[in-house]
């Protein structure tokens, strides 16, 4: 059996790297891989008791306990009492700072990077640029969740592109569930939902959202929108939506552990990050057949079927209510099944490139 050590940074729900692995961890045979976890314990909705019934083992430390001299004397702990093959970090966060020790055990290493950018402002990317030096030294292989992301990371070093996967039938459409959802919502049939899934944080820029919003209720349009998710930025989306008299238009659902069911209520699905590796929630709205509208610094690999990617300024606030229009005419994707799977983003056909990765790493 193959040992992993994986890295996600922490073991939050909303944490997409988190949700990747999981979906990962769920479809492998663990007869001949297996995961463990060492991660940052947050107080949101975590996957520990999940991964235990998989037969992992969790190792964490508390938010309160995260510092430098705590996150090398965690990592030196577990693989002094545990064999891993590799450690999997998922790149970037505070655990990189004890990469360096699986390294002079002489376990390999592979950096995983998900992101096109280091961070939202430009201080904290040249911190992060410099945090992440060492991953050139202690690296036995780089991977990336798209191009993209790979070439931000990894300077031109090769990398292997591992994409993102979903378990597909967790979110086909079900008009059942769009009737139900969009009663509980108090949504009319006719009324146009657009939609967003994941962390209320900065990168993710749903504010944005909001403006896209009152552009279309200012061209006549009934619309409401939906934004599933927790996170610090909460209460300023709340307060904004109430200072532009959109508090009931918008639908602030908050962390649910059904997420995917919420897909089924909207009618176009829309994601203006900040930047983004290979956003999770694009790939399952798409799963659910959801036409997309993406900021253009995502990267084009999320694209599944015939989504579009536009600026986020004023310049594209038009653009996005037009696009947001003509995708609510032409409908979902009825094919969405078939082109996730030839796409690669499929977790029961994509689990065997992760399982590659491992094998030729330890080779």
């Amino acid at each position: 059996m193959i040992r992993i050590l994986q890295l996600p940074g922490n073991l939050s729900k909303s944490n997409g790297r988190m949700t990747v692995l999981m979906n990962i961890y769920k479809k492998l045979d663990r007869s001949e891989v297996q995961f463990d976890f060492l991660a940052t314990l947050t107080t949101e909705e975590n996957y520990i008791e999940e991964i235990k019934l998989l037969g992992g083992a969790v190792f964490f430390i508390t938010d309160s306990e995260n510092s430098f001299k705590n996150v090398r004397q965690r990592m030196r702990e577990v693989l002094s009492n545990k064999h891993y093959d590799v450690v999997h970090y998922h790149a970037i966060s505070e655990w990189g700072a004890a990469i360096d020790i699986p390294k002079r055990k002489k376990i390999k290493v592979i950096t995983h990077s998900h992101a096109t950018k280091l961070s939202d402002s430009i201080l904290k990317s040249i911190r992060n640029r410099l945090f992440s030096l060492n991953i050139f030294f202690c690296s036995d292989r780089f991977a990336a969740c798209s191009i993209q992301a790979g070439k931000k990371l990894f300077l031109g070093k090769k990398f292997t592109y591992v994409p993102n996967v979903v378990n597909l039938s967790k979110y086909i459409f079900n008009n059942k569930k769009r009737k139900t959802y969009r009663k509980l919502l108090k949504i009319d049939d006719n009324t146009l939902v657009i939609g967003n899934t994941g962390r209320l944080a900065k990168q993710k820029n749903q504010k944005y959202l909001l403006r896209i919003l009152k552009k279309l209720l200012q061209e006549g349009i009934d619309a409401k929108l939906i934004i599933v998710g927790g996170g610090p930025l909460s209460n300023d989306l709340y307060n904004e939506s109430k200072n532009l008299g959109l508090i009931n238009r918008t639908l602030l659902v908050g962390e649910v552990n059904n997420s995917n069911d919420y897909y089924s209520a909207m009618d176009v699905f829309l994601l203006p990050s900040l930047y983004e590796g290979l956003p999770m929630a694009g790939v399952e709205a798409q799963a659910n057949g959801l036409p997309s509208v993406f900021s253009n610094t995502t990267s084009s690999q999320v694209n599944v079927f015939n989504a579009k990617f536009i600026e986020t300024n004023n310049n594209g606030l038009q653009k996005w209510a037009n696009q947001v229009v003509n995708f609510w005419k032409l409908g979902r994707d009825n094919c969405s099944n078939y082109h996730i799977r030839v796409s690669g983003f499929d977790a029961n056909y994509g689990v065997s490139n992760w399982v590659k990765l491992y094998k030729e790493t330890i080779l």
